[in-house]
């Protein structure tokens, strides 16, 4: 039976069947990261002004994957074919640490010995090395190392116990306040009088629908017509942003996003 599963648009983000399957066709590498690469800018405009007749652009995952021997490579996966495009080692690149990564670094570091060697000279019993910390950074290049190995920069602490070492108490202490606590929840409301009972009743109604139409993920809107989609770095994307001038649909964007940066 034919499938009944919509195609997905060019520009939609990898669903998470597609992650799998991409997944599945590389099995022999160690996934390490998935992006969905966007269709050639030339093949999707040929495509958008006729989709009728110009071949639709296949759907192609990028994928970055790292051996046990520790190489990078890069591949283009086909999903309508299952098939690799291509796959080549990265040479003096590479891909994102990874939370696994991030985590490991710990368990090591507490049992290397050049480690606990340091640890003992600084006044660590072997035994304490269970509080021994560490905070995993990382590095980006180091040229002691260059770029084909992947390296973590472990910030190192001892921590043998936690306890309070002062309390700080203003100089003047005010008094507890037993006022009831503000709530919001209904039973809360409920508890201090239920809700207002003066306020005239509000209808708002869209009798004939929304004013906007999302076909998938392009949406209308109107006189605008645009494609939403998202990556891990920049968020939102907008695909194909036209605006329909008298009866002209006139291209206004291509692709636009918004790359922001938020270190707490």
């Amino acid at each position: 039976m034919p499938s009944t599963t919509p195609i997905p648009h060019p520009f939609d983000p990898l669903s998470r069947e597609e992650i799998e399957a991409t997944i599945s066709i590389v099995k022999k590498a160690h996934g390490n990261d998935l992006l969905f690469n966007e269709p050639r800018k030339a093949d999707m405009t040929a495509w958008l002004a006729n989709p009728e007749k110009a071949p639709r652009p296949s759907r192609i995952a990028d994928a970055v994957a790292i051996g046990p021997d520790g190489k990078v490579y890069d591949g283009l996966i086909n999903l309508q074919t299952r098939s690799i495009v291509s796959w080549e080692v990265l040479d003096g690149l590479q891909p994102i640490i990874t939370i696994e990564e991030l985590q490991l670094v710990e368990h090591i570091v507490r049992k290397d010995p050049k480690v606990i060697e340091q640890c003992k000279i600084s006044g660590i019993a072997e035994e304490d090395m269970d509080k021994v910390y560490c905070d995993p950074w990382t590095i980006g290049y180091d040229e002691r190392y260059g770029s084909k190995v992947r390296l973590q920069q472990a910030l190192m602490y001892y921590r043998p116990n936690k306890e309070i070492i002062s309390i700080d108490i203003p100089k003047i202490r005010r008094p507890l306040s037993k006022a009831p606590a503000v709530n919001y929840h209904p039973e809360g409301v409920e508890k201090q009088g239920g809700f207002r009972k003066d306020l005239k009743t509000i209808n708002i109604t869209q009798p004939e629908g929304v004013s906007f139409k999302m076909t998938g993920r392009q949406i209308e809107w109107q006189n605008w017509k645009f494609h939403i989609g998202f990556n891990y770095r920049e968020g939102i994307v907008l695909n194909n942003i036209t605006f329909n001038d008298k009866g002209t649909e006139r291209p206004i964007f291509y692709r636009l996003s918004l790359v922001e940066m938020v270190v707490p």
